[in-house]
């Protein structure tokens, strides 16, 4: 059963949205499935609808990465090692890949191989505007509005397209009683989200 109620609030910023083909939505849908399972705790039923995934597309990086995380939950990192290495042939910057191997390498005692690998994560982290934006949620839960803040901005500096780091700045500067800071944002989220002519 497919409910897409849940995609119903989705905007998406003109420069990250792409038509895929059947194949790779399907692949997505099963991949997104998967990882639901294994989150809820049943990685038997996670591998199965893994596995299908790769079977309908198996180009796709981020299903033989979420593949490779099911498989390191049951122990089993042979398996593990090669659907992330298999990620990273189809995708080389697939980072749960590159992130999933340095816990291989770390669980294996390659300590060496370990560390360079969680650089190159960390490296990558440090440049992404939505993990930089789920810091920025995470520090507002915690009532940490400056670091919070630090955390959208940067978002933004990387990515002003997004409407959504928008409206989390405006939140976090009314938190903070900054009415003035909170209506400069708002007029740069319609800016952004006007229709341009």
């Amino acid at each position: 059963e497919l409910d897409l109620k849940i995609l119903e609030d989705l905007r998406v910023s003109g420069s990250t949205a792409h038509v895929v083909d059947d194949a790779r939505a399907f692949a997505g849908m099963y991949s997104t499935a998967g990882v639901h399972r294994l989150a809820a705790g049943a990685p038997g039923e996670a591998l199965r609808l893994l596995e299908r995934a790769v079977a309908i597309d198996p180009t796709s990086a981020s299903a033989w990465a979420n593949l490779g995380t099911a498989q390191m939950v049951i122990g089993d990192l042979e398996a593990a090692r090669r659907a992330y290495e298999r990620a990273l042939k189809e995708e080389s910057s697939t980072m749960d890949a590159v992130s999933g191997l340095a816990r291989i390498h770390r669980a294996e005692g390659r300590l060496e191989q370990a560390e360079k690998l969680e650089r190159k994560v960390r490296r990558y982290r440090e440049r992404n505007p939505y993990y930089l934006f789920y810091l920025a949620r995470e520090e507002l839960a915690a009532g940490r509005l400056a670091d919070a803040q630090r955390h959208l901005r940067r978002a933004v500096r990387i990515k002003d397209d997004e409407p959504e780091f928008y409206e989390w700045m405006i939140v976090v500067a009314r938190k903070a009683g900054r009415e003035r800071e909170a209506t400069k944002w708002v007029g740069q989220l319609a800016q952004l989200t006007s229709p341009r002519s």
